[in-house]
């Protein structure tokens, strides 16, 4: 009796962990904000962890980007482009540049890439470089092999800390956003 009160215990505890944090999960969802990105899958499927989709999110960026950014890269060095951003919500979810000695939970790196360079400054983008993890059924079909034309979208929260959380994708094709059904 004694080792099954544990048990019962026990249970209780992993039962209430998983309760706070889903509850948790609902109340961000409900009172964050929110938005669409553009999304570029970087590794489709890893058996280990089961079928999902790694996504590079593309978020507006407000304001300059530093003039490291801005240079063409140098030949064999990877990722010169990168640098720090922090997201915010004013308007919508945007990146803005931080100071390249910055720290913290709300920091993340991210990538000017070339097509954004040709864009007007109000108009440019960065990647982010953090893969952003969107799991799928087992039968569906792998949503980022995408035929001509479409392309993939998220909507993500942002939290008050940390990356942001997926919540649904999306399609894009002919101007028009729909959610994606596996």
């Amino acid at each position: 009796m004694r080792l099954a009160g544990r048990s019962l215990l026990l249970a209780g505890v992993h039962l209430a962990l998983l309760l706070s944090l889903g509850g948790k999960l609902l109340v961000d969802r409900a009172t964050r904000p929110r938005g669409w990105f553009r999304a570029a899958p970087v590794d489709p499927m890893l058996p280990v962890r089961g079928r999902y989709v790694a996504l590079a999110l593309e978020v507006p960026l407000r304001g300059a980007a530093p003039a490291s950014a801005l240079t063409p890269p140098r030949p064999g060095l990877f990722g010169s482009r990168s640098f720090p951003v922090r997201l915010e919500a004013d308007g919508g979810i945007h990146a803005v540049a931080a100071p390249a000695d910055s720290r913290g939970p709300d920091l993340h790196w991210a990538t000017l890439p070339d097509a954004a360079l040709a864009l007007p400054e109000d108009r440019r983008y960065v990647r982010i470089s953090e893969g952003m993890a969107f799991f799928f059924p087992a039968t569906a079909r792998d949503p980022s092999l995408r035929p001509a034309g479409e392309e993939l979208w998220v909507e993500a929260t942002l939290p008050r800390r940390g990356p942001l959380r997926p919540i649904r994708l999306g399609v894009k094709k002919d101007g028009e956003l729909r959610p994606w059904k596996p």
